[in-house]
C-alpha cells in the first residue's frame, strides 16, 4: 500500500491560511495612508456629499475640514466633504478604492476628479502599462486586478518590443504571486505588530491624520497669511522650476495618454452609474498659471460630458504673484496656497450643488 506524503499538502494549507489571515489583518509594508484610504471607503457610513479624488497635489492643496466650515459659515450650506488622496500619478491605483467606496457606502452627490497624468519622463512607459501598484495588489479584489490588466493596450511610442519586455509591465501570473506573497508576509508580521502595540487599521482622528503626507485636515483657517519668500526659498523655487521644464507635456489627446484616459473614464462611468455628478479638477504645479486654449480644448475632446474646474483665475494680479511662489516643491503648495485653493473649491461646491 502506497502511503501519501502529506507534507506538501500541509504546507500548501498553511500558506493558504496565512494568506487569508494576512488579507484580513492587513499588516502590509505600505504607508499608513494606504490602509486609511480603504478604511475611509469601507466604513459603515453614508457617502459624503462631496468627494475629492486625486494625487498628493490634492491631498496637500485642499483641506476638506476647512471647506466644510467655510461652506457652513459663508454659504449657509451643511455639506460633508471627504478626500481620497494617493501619492504618485498612477491612475490605476484609484479604481479599486473608488469601487469599494461606491459599493460599501454609495455614490457621493458630487465628485471632483483630478486629471491624473504621469509627468516623469522616466516613467513614460510604465505609467501607460497595465500596472497594478502595490496598493492595488494588497487591497483590491482579484477580479478588479485582472480587469485592469486585461483592459490595458500598448500605446504608440514606436516600439517593436513585445509587451512582456516593456518597462514596468507586470504579467498576470507575476501579479497573482505578488498578491499571495504580500498577504503571507502581512500575516507573519502581525504578531510583532501586536507585541509592539501597533495598530493595523485607522479609526476616527487617526484616519484623518494619515490621509496624506502633511495631514492637511482642519490644518488651515482664515488666519493663515502669506509668508514672504526668503533667499534660500527663492533659490529652491528656481531650481524646481528647471525641473518642471523636463516634464512630459500635458497633452490629453497624445497617444501616450490613451490608457490613462481610459482608466479615468472607467472611474467616471462607475461614479455616474451610482448617481454622482463628476467634475474634472486640475491643480497647477509650480510655474503653471494658465492652461491655454489648446489644452482646454483637448480636455474637452477627451472628456466631453464632464466640466472642468481649475483655480488658474487666482493667479491674476498681486495676490496671484503671492500664490505663484507659495510652493514648497514642484507640485505642492504651502498652507497659504492651500487656503486659496480650498476657498476656490468651496465656492465651486456651492455653485455645483445649486
Amino acid at each position: 500500500m502506497v502511503r501519501l506524503n502529506k507534507g506538501p499538502y500541509l504546507i500548501i494549507l498553511a500558506l493558504a491560511a496565512l494568506a487569508f489571515f494576512g488579507a484580513w489583518v492587513r499588516t502590509y509594508a505600505l504607508t499608513p495612508s494606504s490602509s486609511c484610504i480603504y478604511t475611509l471607503a469601507e466604513q459603515n457610513a453614508a457617502p459624503a456629499d462631496v468627494l475629492f479624488v486625486g494625487t498628493s497635489r490634492m491631498g496637500r492643496g485642499i483641506d476638506a475640514g476647512y471647506m466644510e466650515k467655510r461652506l457652513a459659515a459663508k454659504y449657509g450650506r451643511t455639506v460633508t466633504v471627504e478626500r481620497i488622496s494617493l501619492s504618485s500619478s498612477n491612475v490605476t491605483q484609484f479604481r479599486p478604492v473608488i469601487r469599494r467606496y461606491v459599493e460599501a457606502r454609495g455614490a457621493p452627490k458630487l465628485v471632483f476628479l483630478q486629471l491624473i497624468y504621469n509627468f516623469k519622463p522616466e516613467e513614460r512607459r510604465s505609467a501607460d502599462m497595465p500596472i497594478n501598484p502595490p496598493r492595488n495588489v494588497a487591497f483590491a479584489p482579484l477580479d478588479e486586478l485582472l480587469q485592469i490588466q486585461k483592459e490595458a493596450r500598448l500605446n504608440d511610442h514606436e516600439t517593436v518590443l513585445p509587451r512582456s519586455f516593456e518597462a514596468g509591465y507586470m504579467s498576470i501570473p507575476a501579479m497573482l504571486l505578488a498578491k499571495v506573497e504580500m498577504t503571507i508576509v502581512a500575516a507573519l508580521k502581525y504578531p510583532a505588530h501586536r507585541l509592539l502595540g501597533r495598530t493595523t487599521g485607522c479609526h476616527g482622528a487617526e484616519m484623518h491624520r494619515h490621509m496624506n503626507p502633511t495631514r492637511l485636515y482642519n490644518s488651515i483657517d482664515d488666519q493663515v497669511t502669506f509668508q514672504p519668500e526668503t533667499k534660500a526659498r527663492k533659490k529652491r523655487r528656481l531650481a524646481n522650476l528647471k525641473i518642471t521644464q523636463a516634464y512630459l507635456p500635458f497633452a490629453p489627446l497624445s497617444p501616450v495618454r490613451q490608457f490613462e484616459n481610459q482608466q479615468m473614464k472607467a472611474m467616471i462611468d462607475q461614479l455616474e452609474e451610482g448617481g454622482s455628478k463628476v467634475v474634472l479638477a486640475y491643480l497647477p504645479a509650480l510655474g503653471e498659471r494658465e492652461l491655454g486654449p489648446k489644452v482646454l480644448g483637448e480636455i474637452k475632446a477627451a472628456f466631453p460630458n464632464n466640466p472642468l474646474v481649475h483655480p488658474m483665475s487666482l493667479f491674476a494680479g498681486e495676490e496671484g504673484d503671492k500664490l505663484a511662489i507659495s510652493y514648497v516643491d514642484t507640485h505642492h503648495v504651502d498652507h497659504y496656497g492651500a487656503l486659496q485653493f480650498s476657498r476656490y473649491f468651496a465656492q465651486r461646491i456651492a455653485h455645483e450643488l445649486n
